[in-house]
């Protein structure tokens, strides 16, 4: 199958859960329907191993569900199905159920979960305001989640309860507490993903791209005061 086809079929399984405007659809997963198009042509040959892929994504977000229903927590709601389909942890987790393993091309970039790595653990998702959020990083008493949907940090506390990143640092700078800074995210990060042996995932590396390209646009602000403070001079 193209990667063209393979978007038609993602569509049109969106098209027949979703119930609003068909062009609305397009244009709200434009991206996301390029980027996995792609990689489920690369490692599926049949048109019903895409729709059975995505069923099986849709049983585990109702999985989720009800994990969430005991925590109290809010749904993933079906619109969000790309965003989990998306991640290359799953797709890995749905070859190797089906026995497809041999599928994997050897160039490709795209890591098997679960099988490459004694010390790996995969923290559930969590859900805020609306956004799934995946694990990135966790100290002894918080537990810290990104979202590449909205480029976003929550904090998950041991009690449970969850805040913005922002409110996080603005409570903590309130109380004159020390908090977990973007940067040691970052450089705690970069050290894992060195580690051949670490666990690893998708939405890590959305953080990690992230970071950089905040690094970037900060330095080409830092480089522009720059040049405009000599031409004053």
């Amino acid at each position: 199958m193209t990667p063209e086809r393979v978007k038609q079929l993602l569509f049109e399984f969106m098209s027949d859960i979703s119930f609003g405007p068909a062009d609305n659809l397009k244009k709200q997963w434009y991206g996301i329907l390029d980027e996995l198009g792609g990689k489920l042509a690369d490692v599926l040959s049949k048109e019903s191993e895409v729709d059975e892929y995505l069923n099986n994504t849709l049983v585990y977000i109702d999985e989720l569900n009800k994990y969430f229903a005991k925590q109290k927590r809010g749904r993933v709601p079906y619109s969000k199905l790309f965003v989990f389909a998306n991640k290359d942890e799953r797709i890995s987790e749905f070859l190797v159920d089906k026995g497809m393993k041999k599928k994997l091309s050897k160039n490709s970039e795209m890591e098997l979960a679960g099988f490459d790595g004694e010390t790996e653990e995969d923290s559930p998702d969590i859900i805020y305001e609306n956004e799934v959020y995946g694990s990135i990083y966790s100290t002894k008493n918080r537990n810290i989640f990104f979202s590449p949907a909205v480029n976003k940090l929550v904090v998950q506390y041991p009690d449970g309860k969850v805040l913005s990143y922002s409110l996080y640092v603005r409570k903590a700078k309130k109380k004159n507490k020390k908090y977990i800074k973007l940067s040691k995210i970052y450089k705690a990060l970069f050290s894992i993903n060195q580690d051949e042996t670490a666990y690893w995932n998708s939405t890590m590396e959305a953080f990690q791209g992230r970071m950089r390209y905040l690094f970037a646009k900060n330095r080409k602000k830092k480089n522009g005061a720059r040049k405009s403070k000599k031409k004053s001079l």
